[in-house]
């Protein structure tokens, strides 16, 4: 099994109060390799916040901090042309974009 971790960090600047307006984000995993997986959790180790597969994934609400992206691949020959991409959900930027490379 191949994990590749990847640091995010999510800050707004709201003062008062948890606004999902700058933390709002959207994941999509598109391909055809199904024995992939992704999570993203929150430093340092305090467990998975959001996880997933294959699909779309849409306004999910961060808090202000610091995340990992973990991806795993069960048979460790990489994602094979599936890709991830982290997107703004209010401007549509891309925050991260990537996927799996196999062990060679």
């Amino acid at each position: 099994m191949k994990i590749t971790v990847i640091f995010l960090a999510f800050f707004s600047l709201s003062v008062f109060g948890q606004d999902c307006e700058f933390n709002a984000i959207n994941i999509e995993v598109l391909g055809s390799d199904s024995e992939i997986e992704w999570n993203i959790s929150q430093d340092p180790g305090w467990g998975e916040f959001v996880s997933g597969a294959l699909g779309s994934y849409e306004d999910i609400c961060l808090e202000d901090g610091c995340y990992t992206l973990n991806m795993y691949d069960d048979n460790g020959d990489g994602w094979n042309e599936t890709t991830i991409t982290i997107s703004y959900s209010q401007t549509n930027e891309i925050i991260f974009s990537g996927t799996l490379e196999d062990d060679s």
